[in-house]
């Protein structure tokens, strides 16, 4: 029996090795974004939804990097299980990458940034909504738990960021979400000092 155990611990570190390159990929994605803004000077940028997003998605990807640490076993339960694994980085990846506009000269990052979030927005909150129903699936939490209510917040700020587009709800929403995460991550730290 130890022996299997071993056996599961070694395949799931090598597995969370693939899962944390991949993490890595999605984190240089976020960190070229934060490093644009600072290049550009467009700290107008640090204020407005398409940040807040970014933010979030970044600090929801630090949190699922961190607790992956957790899952070294069941990582390795079965080839569907990990593919649900991988989806998590593949989808952060892909929100780095609709976050990040398309621009020629430094001097237009502002304005792209802004504008590509709105051109991207349902594509975004897509992938949130697919992210959300990933980590509950993959989360062997009660039904009726404090994270689940955190992961029903977060669903209904998307399917709401999809449904309305003005700019004031999105301002709502991303500042909602961020908050959330704030919160969500002030109880972990205070569930590790525990």
């Amino acid at each position: 029996m130890e022996r299997a155990n071993q056996k599961s611990t070694k395949i799931g570190e090598y597995l969370l090795i693939f899962v944390t390159i991949l993490l890595s990929f999605s984190a240089y994605e976020y960190i070229k974004i934060f490093a644009l803004i600072l290049k550009a000077r467009s700290y107008e940028n640090l204020i407005q939804p398409q940040f807040f997003v970014l933010l979030t998605f970044f600090l929801i990807l630090v949190e699922y990097w961190w607790n992956s640490f957790n899952e070294i076993f069941s990582i390795s339960r079965n080839i569907s299980w990990f593919f649900l694994v991988l989806l998590q980085p593949v989808i952060f990846y892909l929100v780095a990458t609709l976050l990040t506009p398309e621009f020629t000269e430094l001097s237009n990052f502002s304005e792209r940034f802004y504008s590509n979030f709105f051109e991207n927005r349902i594509q975004i909150y897509i992938l949130g909504i697919i992210l959300i129903i990933v980590f509950t699936k993959l989360s062997e939490q009660k039904f009726m738990s404090l994270l689940n209510l955190f992961r029903l917040i977060y669903l209904i700020c998307c399917i709401l960021g999809i449904i309305f587009a003005a700019e004031t709800i999105q301002y709502i929403l991303s500042i909602s979400m961020l908050g959330l995460t704030f919160i969500f991550i002030v109880k972990l730290s205070w569930k590790f000092f525990d």
